[in-house]
C-alpha cells in the first residue's frame, strides 16, 4: 500500500470515527496532530493497552502519523511524490 492510499484510508477511518470531515480547515488539521503529539509526550514504555506488541509511546507516534496522513490527504497532497521530493532534498542539505 502506498502512503496516498494510506492517507485516503486514515482519512475515512477518521471521518466513519466523527474525529474529521471533509470540510475540515487548517487549524482542525493542525489541532488534531497537535493532540497526538500531547498523547506522544505523555505516553510510557509499558505496552499499549490497545495493542500489546507496541509500547505506548509506539502506538501515539503511529496516531501522530495517522493524524498527519489524514491532514495530508485532507489538502490534496500526493503523500508518495511529497515525500520522496522532500527526501531528497534533505539529503541535498548542508545544515
Amino acid at each position: 500500500m502506498t502512503l496516498k492510499e494510506l492517507s485516503e484510508r486514515a482519512y475515512k477511518i477518521a471521518h466513519k470515527r466523527g474525529k474529521t470531515s471533509c470540510h475540515a480547515t487548517r487549524s482542525e488539521i493542525y489541532n488534531s496532530i497537535r493532540d497526538e503529539l500531547n498523547e506522544f509526550k505523555e505516553a510510557m514504555t509499558q505496552p499499549s493497552k490497545h495493542i500489546s506488541e507496541f509500547t505506548e509511546i509506539e502506538e501515539e507516534l503511529a496516531d501522530v502519523l495517522i493524524a498527519t496522513l489524514t491532514g495530508m490527504y485532507l489538502l490534496g497532497v500526493d503523500v508518495d511524490v511529497l515525500v520522496q521530493t522532500k527526501m531528497l532534498f534533505n539529503n541535498k542539505r548542508e545544515d
